[in-house]
């Protein structure tokens, strides 16, 4: 899972910036418009954030999402043997959602616990709802609450 999570988020992290910088390659999404029209919401630790880039990729039956305020702070959501619409726990292991506020390992907080829900599910778009409790390196706490996500599905083999 770690394998699969680490390989995700570094695909991500390169894509966010090849989608905020071109719009070359891109097999699902039809414009740059339509990665402008998506969008995800939360709170972490009651403070209210949007992302101003947002996107999905599909792969060999994972699935990655990843929002990012600016350079540095992004959330990442993550489900390995994604099946479609439904609920996912962090618990089983193969559900992973990432907050991402800077280069440290202080900084980088992983769900201990928590749940990713997918009320809609194509091969251009997925929808749903997250929350969860994070934590970093040094034991510090954060609470995502009434995350909200619509993503388009931007590359990948599914």
């Amino acid at each position: 899972m770690k394998k699969i999570t680490s390989a995700l988020l570094l695909m991500g992290l390169f894509g966010i910036t090849a989608v905020s910088c071109k719009k070359d390659n891109v097999e699902k999404v039809d414009s740059e418009e339509d990665i402008r029209s998506t969008k995800m919401t939360y709170k972490i630790d009651g403070a209210a954030k949007t992302s101003t880039h947002l996107f999905a990729v599909k792969d060999e039956g994972d699935i990655a999402i990843y929002g990012s305020i600016d350079d540095d702070e992004t959330m990442v959501i993550a489900i390995e043997d994604f099946h479609g619409t439904g609920d996912y726990e962090v618990e089983n292991d193969h559900v992973t959602i990432g907050y991402i506020n800077g280069n440290t390992p202080t900084n980088s907080f992983w769900a201990t616990e928590g749940v990713i829900k997918v009320t809609a599910s194509t091969n251009n778009e997925v929808k749903g709802t997250f929350s969860g409790r994070l934590t970093n390196a040094g034991e510090t706490v954060k609470e995502i609450t009434e995350g909200k996500f619509e993503a388009k599905i931007v590359e990948g083999q599914d």
